[in-house]
């Protein structure tokens, strides 16, 4: 037999708070519809609601949980997010909406009152969107988005950002089903034994997220830690074919949404190895610079080398010239008048001292001159 139970209006309620129009629904109500409930039989919780207090919305969601129940969603706003997403399989009806916001609340007192309430308003926050990461496999960023504002998401969106997606759960025999006489129980008993269930499920490690060395999260659906085998999500998506590799070096290969192989990368270097290598190449670079400092030195003398031969040559060329040069002005007072044989006074032969060009040959015919006459008078 399959029994339908409406969650409707408010969740929860504090004491002396005026109802809510719509009603409110507690852990207590559903407690009493699963009281009636035989050996085989299964739920069906209907979601109407506009939320209400997240401590009483997890109690009734560690009790759809243990009982196995599924959940539909109509109408699923703030804390009824939980409920929903407890289901041990989720239906969403065509015109279900949907809406996600972080926790609000008020407080009274000193600033440090008021630091101590934003701090566990920001748990509360974390704890919901922990707990639908880890029934989806949607990614953390992405419900921390969504929870940003008062989101509304009809059933198109949900469908699509994957509120149906099933992660394993463990499912916990109801403890009204095992009596098979139906005895009345007490209830505070029936409590404290599914939340003990709802603890150890619940805190059980579910959920495995790995950092791709892209950046991107690879989320693994496994209860017992190991990954091979296990539901792979690649922000929120089925992870697609292929090898990705992780921050840490592993390569996790999948194949149509699980994980099929998971190898090891390079081990990580021992203590101090980063900084041998470091050394090494530190010397290596040192000595790459010295042996070009070597070649850079010995092509400068090669071209000192290269420079000295052409002065060299320079200095006996001039030394050549300067030799001709003087043959030649010893030429110029052969046959007791000047000459230049060579040009070396230029085109017309002229001197730069035209004094000291002629001195010589005017003493030699002045003597002669004077030979002549005294050789006259002695005859």
């Amino acid at each position: 037999m399959e029994h339908v139970i409406k969650v409707f209006g408010q969740i929860g309620a504090q004491e002396g708070e005026s109802p809510h129009p719509e009603g409110v629904f507690t852990y207590t109500d559903l407690a009493k519809a699963v009281r009636n409930a035989k050996d085989g039989d299964t739920f069906k919780v209907v979601i109407d609601s506009v939320g209400g207090y997240v401590d009483e919305a997890f109690r009734i969601a560690s009790l759809i949980e243990a009982i196995g129940a599924t959940t539909v969603a109509v109408r699923v706003f703030s804390a009824a997010n939980i409920l929903f997403f407890a289901g041990s399989e989720r239906v969403i009806e065509p015109n279900a909406t949907f809406m996600l916001h972080n926790s609000r609340g008020g407080a009274y007192g000193t600033a440090e009152d008021f630091a101590m309430y934003a701090e566990m308003l920001r748990n509360e926050d974390r704890r919901m969107r922990d707990y639908i990461s880890a029934k989806t496999g949607i990614a953390t960023n992405l419900l921390e988005g969504l929870m940003a504002i008062d989101r509304f998401i009809d059933a198109p969106e949900a469908n699509e950002l994957g509120f149906t997606a099933m992660a394993k759960q463990m499912r916990i025999a109801a403890i009204y089903m095992n009596n098979p006489k139906n005895e009345d129980m007490d209830l505070s008993k029936v409590r404290r034994a599914f939340a003990e269930a709802f603890r150890q499920s619940f805190f059980k490690p579910q959920a495995i997220d790995l950092e791709l060395k892209d950046g991107n999260m690879l989320f693994v659906d496994s209860e017992d830690g190991d990954l091979v085998g296990k539901p792979a999500y690649v922000n929120g998506d089925p992870a697609p074919d292929g090898t990705h590799e992780l921050a840490d070096g592993r390569m996790v290969r999948t194949e149509a949404g699980m994980v099929a192989e998971v190898m090891e990368g390079e081990p990580a270097p021992a203590e101090g190895m980063e900084y041998e290598e470091e050394k090494a190449q530190l010397l290596a670079r040192i000595a790459e610079l010295e042996a070009m400092v070597q070649e850079k030195q010995a092509e400068a003398e090669a071209k000192m080398d290269e420079y000295k031969a052409q002065v060299q040559a320079t200095l006996d060329g001039y030394a050549q010239r300067f030799e001709d040069l003087t043959k030649r002005a010893k030429a110029l007072h052969s046959n007791g008048k000047p000459t230049d044989p060579a040009g070396l006074f230029g085109a017309k032969g002229q001197n730069h001292d035209p004094k000291k060009q002629w001195e010589e040959p005017k003493k030699s015919a002045a003597m002669a001159l004077m030979e002549e006459i005294n050789n006259k008078n002695k005859k």
